[in-house]
């Protein structure tokens, strides 16, 4: 079976799949994601999932950088950083 099938199978019966008590007595709740309609455990209130392409890339909650940056962007600082400390 296709595993796109067996997701959306999975997800008409998440209480079956995915119905976990330990988050529940934690507090947590199951939500949608209201920008990619995945489906995640949150505690409190959120409109969005985790995932980097719906929130950008953050770390523990604030931004990775004070500007976004691309992928090139990114690896230039990495590069830059390597070099000025002596790394080949």
């Amino acid at each position: 079976m296709d595993k796109s099938l067996l997701r959306e199978r999975f997800r008409k019966e998440w209480k079956k799949h995915y119905e976990v008590e330990a988050l529940k007595d934690k507090g947590f709740e199951r939500r949608l994601c209201k920008k990619c309609g995945s489906a995640f455990w949150s505690v409190g209130e959120r409109e969005h999932c985790g995932d980097p392409k719906c929130i950008g890339y953050q770390f523990i909650g604030a931004p990775a950088a004070s500007s976004p940056l691309s992928y090139l962007e990114t690896w230039e600082r990495i590069k830059r950083y390597f070099v000025a400390n002596g790394h080949g």
